[in-house]
């Protein structure tokens, strides 16, 4: 199967959610969303957000796990063999620059440290799982992570409760996302 030609898909994995940006050269971008953990819908969430962004894009569904011509994709390989690939990545920064409504980074030695910072805690955090699994087996690691997340869940709502009594309510925030959608969020105690 042939995809949609000029497609860029950019998947960020967050804690809770997948956001996906998918441009079409010529055409407007869209956006959307994905739970991060989701095994009633997918195995998994990136790979699924790319199915997904294929789908919308050439207007029709694609079987699961079926071979797709992906070269039509941009996309930029960052490590190879464990080497940073400085020179394609500074290349794919200065490319993008040229792309209708994008300006170039102004801090590409910035954008190259988070790359890096990145990279390097995937890799130590995948080093440290994979010494846990060994050494604790999957049922007792996944028997702490759900005494941790309750235990998270219990302290956050022993915090807001402490401050709906010493604030006024609603509790209310605002942040954004990295292409400058708008997140509101409004706690109310009752």
């Amino acid at each position: 199967m042939e995809v949609a030609r000029g497609i860029n898909i950019s998947v960020d994995r967050g804690e809770t959610f997948c956001d996906v940006l998918v441009q079409l050269l010529g055409k407007e971008e869209f956006d959307f969303k994905l739970l991060t953990e989701d095994p009633q819908n997918c195995r998994d969430a990136p790979t699924e957000a790319i199915w997904r962004a294929l789908e919308i894009t050439n207007g029709r569904e694609i079987p699961r796990g079926r071979k797709i011509d992906g070269s039509r994709i941009a996309s930029c390989r960052v490590v190879d063999s464990g080497k940073f690939l400085e020179d394609g990545v500074q290349q794919a920064f200065l490319d993008a620059g040229n792309l209708p409504g994008c300006s170039r980074t102004p801090c590409l030695n910035d954008n190259f440290s988070n790359i890096k910072a990145q990279i390097s805690s995937k890799q130590r955090g995948t080093i440290l799982l994979q010494k846990l699994y060994r050494e604790f087996t999957l049922p007792v690691i996944h028997r702490y992570m759900h005494a941790i997340q309750a235990n998270a869940g219990i302290a956050v709502r022993k915090y807001f409760k402490g401050t709906a009594r010493t604030r006024d309510m609603p509790l209310t925030a605002t942040d954004y996302f990295d292409n400058g959608t708008i997140l509101k969020v409004s706690i109310i105690n009752r």
